[in-house]
This record gives structure tokens, C-alpha cells and sequence, in this order.
């Protein structure tokens, strides 16, 4: 009988799945933003209240690192960051539409690079995903990048040129 009780331990035991390690004190999540706010050049008050007031910290505190990484101000990208539902969605667009298309920095209409721009209008699309890959398909195809990107954010309104309103 015992002989039973510890095969059927041991069986029992080989097949549980691990369980989970407990989260350790370090990785609370307005921890992780905190850190990862002032390693981006975010000042201490101003990390404070947009970690304090995201809904998911380390996705916002991860948003803002992905974006400063590229160039763009911290006080800029902390904005554009705190004002999206999804943002990671919309640093990965930023970062994808850098990487794969923007290699020369140049200024323009109104002073505005192709950076910027990119920023600008992956944080307008409610599909930063879509934008991205909008805009680096257009742009490989031998669109200019930042003609590229105004297109693709007009096409996710209504598109009026294929299908026009009528007018009484």
C-alpha cells in the first residue's frame, strides 16, 4: 500500500505544472515606470503623475522609452504617450516607421520631420499597427515617406474619393 501512495506521489508530482514565481518587490509596475521615465529624461513630478495616472504604467513608461530612443524630446513623447489608448501600439509604429523608412532627417512643410510626423500621425490612428505598416509599404514602393504617411492616415477616415457623398 505504501509502496502505492508513493508511486502515485511521484506521478502526481512529475505532471503538475510549475507554479509561478511571486512577484518580487522590484517589479511593482509604478516602480518599473518610475525607473524607466527618468532613465528617458522625464523630470521627477512629471514622472510621478503620469505613472501615478496611467492605467497601465509599464506599458506607458515602455511607450515613452521607445519613442525617446528615436530622437524625439522626452517631454514630447511623454505627451503623445499619456494622450493614446494603445502605447505600445503607437511607439511600436513610431519605431517600425524610423527604422524601416526615415534614415535622412529632413525638414518639411513647416518645419516638421519626417520624425515628428511620423509621431504625430501614429499617435492620431486608432490602428497604430495598420499606420505603420501603411506607411512602410507605401514608402518601400518608392512613395515619398512622408506623403506616405499622410496618405495612410487620411485613408482611415471614410474614403471620399472612392466613395463621395451625395449631395441634394
Amino acid at each position: 500500500m505504501s509502496g502505492l501512495l508513493v508511486r502515485a506521489t511521484f506521478v502526481l508530482l512529475t505532471f503538475l505544472p510549475p507554479t509561478l514565481p511571486v512577484k518580487a518587490e522590484g517589479e511593482n509596475p509604478f516602480r518599473v515606470c518610475m525607473r524607466q521615465l527618468q532613465e528617458s529624461g522625464v523630470t521627477g513630478e512629471k514622472a510621478q503623475v503620469g505613472c501615478a495616472t496611467s492605467l497601465s504604467p509599464q506599458e506607458f513608461s515602455g511607450c515613452v522609452s521607445k519613442i525617446v530612443a528615436t530622437g524625439i524630446p522626452p517631454e514630447t513623447a511623454l505627451t503623445s504617450c499619456y494622450q493614446v489608448r494603445r502605447p505600445l501600439e503607437m511607439a511600436n509604429c513610431v519605431v517600425d516607421i524610423d527604422k524601416k523608412v526615415l534614415q535622412i532627417r529632413e525638414s518639411a512643410k513647416g518645419g516638421e520631420t519626417p520624425l515628428q510626423l511620423a509621431l504625430k500621425t501614429c499617435q492620431r490612428s486608432l490602428l497604430p499597427k495598420r499606420q505603420a505598416e501603411c506607411v512602410i509599404g507605401l514608402a518601400i514602393s518608392g512613395s515619398n515617406p512622408m506623403t506616405a504617411m499622410e496618405t495612410c492616415i487620411k485613408a482611415q477616415d471614410f474614403p471620399d474619393a472612392l466613395f463621395p457623398s451625395e449631395k441634394p
